[in-house]
């Protein structure tokens, strides 16, 4: 329990840090997670990141994937940056929710509902599935703990990436509802 308790000490001072910096470091109305600027160059971002796996997408678009222990997020499972045309358009990070009841996931939805405007979602359950998007500027985070996962996942994207994810899943599935009313 104690091992636990100080590992979720950890994640909210790590996800606190990486916000009070962000708001430090940014001058602009977006989010600055640990430094790196969302909508912002790609290389500071990678820079920070330490050594990476890098992956090119269909589209063109490049996956950064940190090795190893990670600096900026420690305990992190993994962190991920997405960047195109040399911009940062998204980032993830995956973490142990710690336990029974989603202790860290829960910390970490606290500690963004006291940096961001939340508009979906609400507060992580102890028990059950639990999502929350919050804005700041041109920014969108999505925190979602899922209930029979033992990770949370925090995603930070560019306005404009959320949407364009937004408009591809509703085309998606007014493509999927045509073909099955032509059956």
């Amino acid at each position: 329990m104690k091992h636990t308790f100080s590992a979720i000490c950890t994640i909210v001072l790590t996800l606190a840090s990486g916000i009070d910096n962000a708001r430090a470091a940014s001058s602009n109305n977006t989010a600055t997670p640990w430094g790196i600027e969302i909508g912002g160059a790609c290389q500071p971002g990678l820079d920070k990141m330490g050594s990476t796996q890098q992956r090119t997408l269909d589209d063109g678009d490049t996956l950064h994937v940190a090795q190893g222990s990670n600096a900026l997020y420690p305990g992190a499972k993994e962190l991920t940056l997405r960047c195109s045309k040399g911009k940062v358009i998204a980032m993830q990070l995956v973490a142990p929710k710690e336990g029974m009841g989603n202790p860290a996931a829960r910390a970490a939805y606290q500690a963004l509902a006291q940096h961001y405007k939340k508009v979906a979602g609400g507060p992580i359950p102890q028990l059950g599935d639990g999502y929350a998007r919050f804005v700041k500027g041109s920014s969108v985070i999505e925190i979602e703990a899922r209930h029979l996962d033992f990770d949370f996942t925090v995603t930070y994207l560019t306005k404009t990436f959320y949407e364009s994810i937004v408009e591809s899943n509703k085309k998606r599935a007014q493509e999927q509802q045509t073909k099955r009313s032509g059956l």
